[in-house]
């Protein structure tokens, strides 16, 4: 619902200024000029859905990362400007029977950015801003101590396609990140040292094993020890998990926030 909202709002910035300013000599097709206007405004609502739907599901980009920072977003920022202007661009060369100049290009590009940079840089901002503190509310009202559980029993893990299993004390896990076709998981030797180990399967097959034991789902790639949560925290991209044995910070999305409340 957000993508399209998004989409809805830089289709509506783009036909407000068109239709105001006019510019590339839009006020030569006259009356026609406020419904060029809008079709442009259309063209980059469906470029901003493309867009959206190219990050999710064909580059795959995971914006729920710790390591997911304003800047990178930013940067898509601007890409995705770059397509509005070349979408427009090609438009307004069919329907003004315009032939292909570099120079009026980069003009759209610049006009593109002049237009689009400030009001998803402010919107940007108070978003980041907005989820901060959202996330660090939702943070301070958990506690460590509310989620721990006695996992203490060894779990035969099974390896895809083959016969055999892996034994592991739950209760030594610490959390389980997606690998494509491997799971790494993340767990406590009897030295107590943490060490990783690839495994041969899926998260959601593995969490069936697991989740008995106490192991919880945070996130669409990891599952986590609760009882190994040291400090719980939020940040723009969510809460994020601190383990008590150093093992980075694992990520909850919004949609696992309740399990850890």
């Amino acid at each position: 619902m957000s993508t399209i909202k998004e989409a809805l709002i830089s289709g509506l910035v783009v036909f407000a200024f068109l239709a105001f300013f006019q510019p590339f000599n839009l006020h030569t097709t006259g009356s026609k000029a406020p419904l060029i206007a809008f079709q442009f405004g259309i063209i980059t609502f469906l470029v901003s859905i493309i867009f959206e739907f190219l990050i999710n599901y064909v580059f795959k980009i995971k914006r729920d990362q710790a390591s997911w920072t304003f800047w990178k977003w930013l940067a898509l920022v601007l890409v995705l400007i770059l397509f509005i202007a070349s979408a427009n661009y090609f438009y307004a060369l069919i329907i003004l029977n315009r032939d292909l100049n570099l120079s009026e290009f980069f003009v759209m590009l610049r006009s593109t950015v002049a237009v689009g940079i400030f009001p998803a840089f402010i919107a940007g901002t108070l978003n980041l801003n907005r989820k901060t503190k959202e996330f660090k509310k939702i943070a301070q009202s958990i506690s460590p101590k509310e989620v721990i559980q006695d996992t203490s029993v060894n779990v035969f893990l099974p390896i895809k396609n083959s016969n055999k299993t892996f034994e592991i004390d739950a209760s030594k896990i610490l959390f389980l990140e997606s690998m494509q076709n491997y799971v790494q998981i993340h767990y406590l030797d009897e030295n107590e040292q943490p060490i990783k180990l690839m495994h041969r399967n899926t998260i959601s097959a593995l969490e069936e094993f697991l989740a008995p034991h106490g192991i919880k789902r945070s996130h669409r790639s990891y599952l986590i020890n609760p009882s190994m949560i040291k400090e719980v925290s939020g940040n723009a991209q969510g809460l994020k998990l601190t383990l008590s044995h150093g093992e980075g910070l694992v990520p909850v999305s919004r949609k696992y926030i309740s399990q850890f409340k």
